[in-house]
């Protein structure tokens, strides 16, 4: 049964966005492409697909589909990764110390798709094949056997259950919404949308027990927030509960 206890135990990303379709803005569906591309951010190596990535968060609270430079920017991120492919036509082996590469280059290019549903989809998924082979080759260099089944699937499920953090983190709770009091936004002068915005534009999440202790003085006794923010995350860009704050969709 698809609920809200549903939604905050499960593992698997892809089901919980159809679960939600089409209620994501294409911002959330680009943060949450974004949050997953830094699990991978020391392999994503080359210049154009780390501009690519650039240019959706510089971009992510319009569009990047309509803004000058998306081309550009789209024809290097795809050369990077036919490079990253060089001769082997995307079917590198799995043991080649460039495979994270390719596929770093891959999730790069995936999350400037013009569908940000299918942006968001396909970039997670190239992400835990890169989570996955990181963590094969970082633990045991020196063996070539295959991932046995067992050992590859529990592989996956840790990669797509820290995704499924990132999209709680990102989307919230959709089947237990939140409201939020005006009153909490106008107590002292402002001081809780203030102190949101500021951490939403420095990514300063350390802060967010401040922004917690500000809004329990400003009379909020929503749990599903204060826990939130008191929580140890992982927070990122697009938090629900600071976008809340902020009326940000």
């Amino acid at each position: 049964m698809i609920d809200a206890e549903w939604w905050l135990a499960s593992g698997k990303p892809g089901e919980m966005l159809r679960a939600v379709w089409p209620a994501p803005s294409e911002r959330k569906l680009r943060l949450f492409a974004l949050a997953c591309c830094r699990l991978i951010d020391h392999l994503v190596t080359d210049p154009r697909s780390r501009a690519a990535l650039a240019f959706v968060a510089e971009h992510v609270e319009t569009t990047p589909n309509r803004k000058k430079g998306r081309p550009t920017v789209e024809r290097g991120a795809e050369i990077a990764y036919q490079e990253a492919c060089g001769s082997s036509g995307g079917t590198m082996s799995y043991w080649s110390v460039d495979y994270g590469a390719m596929c770093a280059a891959d999730a790069a290019r995936k999350a400037l798709r013009k569908n940000a549903s299918v942006a968001a989809s396909l970039t997670a998924e190239e992400v835990v094949r890169v989570v996955c082979w990181s963590e094969r080759i970082s633990q045991d260099r020196s063996s070539r056997s295959p991932l046995g089944t067992i050992e590859q699937s529990s592989r996956e499920q840790s990669s797509r259950a820290s995704q499924a953090d990132l999209l709680r983190e990102i989307l919230g709770n959709p089947f237990h919404p939140v409201a939020i009091d005006p009153s909490w936004l106008w107590w002292n002068d402002a001081t809780v949308p203030r102190l949101a915005q500021s951490i939403y534009g420095d990514q300063s999440w350390d802060s967010l027990g401040v922004l917690a202790d500000a809004l329990e003085d400003a009379g909020c006794a929503e749990d599903a927030i204060l826990d939130h923010l008191r929580s140890p995350g992982p927070h990122v860009r697009g938090c629900w509960a600071v976008d809340l704050l902020l009326g940000k969709g």
